[in-house]
């Protein structure tokens, strides 16, 4: 391998991690508009969300994929393996459970200008990175506020 690829190939992984990185925030805040939408849906302005009911959608946020695993261990004949699927989904429930522990990243649904434009947006990174602000919410019910990641 040419040393003037190896940063090439570096740059490229790191592009790749970042779009990943992207594709799971979006997905994260498009639950959590939706959330929002469903919340102020009997009222015509948006509205703050109390923090029992954003803990209560983290959880069900975190769960969304318990139906498929444990259909999928069902599945499974004793004394084979985990399929790729069940490993995937073990893993990504573990990292979300890890990552409520310390701070779990969602919009900011406490406050109405962002929760206004949560609901404004239409599902683009950069519209959300642009005008949507990101806390992080613990277990214990701390919320800190999170730097935007404009890239």
């Amino acid at each position: 391998m040419n040393h003037k690829t190896i940063p090439c190939h570096k740059i490229n992984k790191y592009h790749h991690t970042n779009q990943i990185t992207k594709i799971f925030l979006v997905t994260r805040a498009q639950y959590f508009r939706d959330v929002s939408l469903l919340h102020t849906q009997d009222t015509s302005s948006p509205a703050v969300i109390s923090t029992e009911t954003i803990q209560e959608a983290i959880s069900q946020y975190i769960n969304r994929n318990s139906d498929e695993l444990t259909r999928i261990k069902a599945e499974r004949r004793p004394g084979r393996p985990p399929s790729t699927r069940e490993d995937l989904l073990t893993n990504m429930l573990r990292q979300e459970e890890d990552e409520y522990k310390s701070g779990f990243e969602i919009p900011d649904l406490q406050d109405v200008k962002n929760v206004e434009a949560l609901q404004e947006w239409t599902g683009e990174w950069n519209t959300m990175m642009s005008r949507v602000k990101f806390v992080r919410v613990a277990r214990d019910g701390g919320v800190v506020s999170v730097p935007n990641k404009v890239t």
